[in-house]
């Protein structure tokens, strides 16, 4: 299955390993746009939303349920304000694919990404506009932990899943049903050779809020994913309550 979803916004370190371990921005920050001509479609006091070839629709559409979402998301993360976010919206499949590579270095399946606390940048798919709300949550965690961006990956990612609502149901997920939920460390592994972290991410901050609350999970970012710290287990244990967790609440 090809998912379409975010990935870091660490270049350098993502050429190794998506930024799973990475502790700081290496990679190059926001830069004029090179491949396909951006203007600014949309302003207001919280976003800036350039596009191409993007139309009208998709414009409103991005900008509507970011303003819409903002609080509630600032709020769910216990974070105050962040700066006015430039978004930057793609229509032409090429001039994205040339734009990762010029960007990254290379060219891999992605509908969106940030280039820091301050920009994100999205392909005008179906999705665009829960993409866009999905790549703001991944700015505010960086505000509650400035090293957090895929450090570690299963984390950046549910968080993010979690609080776009991004639920994929676990019993379309032939891996969950038959017994072989993946392991964190498979979860981490490079976005270019297992996206399972889009399928089962939501599940994953689901079971910690509900199990330990709302707050162990904003201790889970700002430690970067210290299990043992915040919630005394290991690695292996997490996985197992997890695992429990989802059978219990979708498989029985």
């Amino acid at each position: 299955m090809t998912t379409l979803r975010s990935t870091c916004w660490i270049a350098a370190a993502l050429a190794l390993t998506a930024c799973g371990g990475s502790s700081g921005p290496t990679g190059p920050g926001p830069d004029p746009v090179a491949t396909e001509s951006l203007t600014v479609r949309r302003e207001s006091p919280h976003f800036q939303v350039l596009a191409g070839q993007a139309s009208p629709a998709v414009v409103d559409a991005v900008a509507d349920r970011l303003e819409a979402e903002r609080a509630r998301i600032l709020s769910d993360l216990g974070v105050a304000d962040v700066p006015r976010v430039t978004v930057r919206i793609w229509q032409d499949q090429a001039a994205w694919n040339a734009e990762l590579v010029r960007y990254f270095g290379r060219s891999f399946t992605t509908a969106g990404y940030i280039t820091g606390p301050g920009e994100m940048r999205l392909l005008a798919l179906d999705r665009v506009a829960v993409n866009a709300t999905h790549e703001f949550a991944h700015i505010v965690t960086l505000s509650v932990n400035p090293g957090f961006a895929n450090n570690p990956r299963w984390l950046w990612e549910a968080t993010a899943l979690f609080e776009n609502g991004e639920r994929v149901d676990p019993r379309t997920l032939g891996y969950m049903t038959s017994g072989r939920p993946p392991t964190l460390q498979t979860l981490n592994s490079d976005i270019s050779a297992n996206q399972q972290v889009y399928e089962v991410g939501y599940t994953l901050a689901e079971f910690v809020v509900a199990t330990y609350g709302r707050d162990a999970l904003l201790r889970l970012i700002r430690t970067s994913g210290d299990l043992a710290v915040v919630l005394g287990l290991t690695p292996a244990e997490f996985e197992r309550d997890w695992y429990a967790f989802v059978q219990a609440r979708y498989l029985s």
